[in-house]
């Protein structure tokens, strides 16, 4: 009964996470007086749990990759 509990457990808290871990990326942000641009945004998963998201902020958006370089 307690390897039950204890596997339950674990499960709610894995649902959890999953279910805090994707935040919403604006297309748009501001800094400063800079206004910036969503370019491209990516979930890093591991055993299809997601851990981080990440988006690339631009001036102007792009897609050319060596452009991209160039501004960072």
């Amino acid at each position: 009964m307690y390897k039950i509990r204890s596997f339950l457990l674990a499960l709610s808290l894995c649902f959890a996470l999953i279910s805090t871990a994707c935040a919403e990326l604006g297309p748009q942000l501001k800094i400063g007086e800079q206004s910036l641009v969503l370019n491209g945004a990516g979930i890093r998963t591991k055993t299809f749990v997601p851990i981080y998201e990440s988006g690339l902020y631009l001036l102007k958006p792009t897609k050319d990759a060596q452009t991209v370089l160039v501004l960072l």
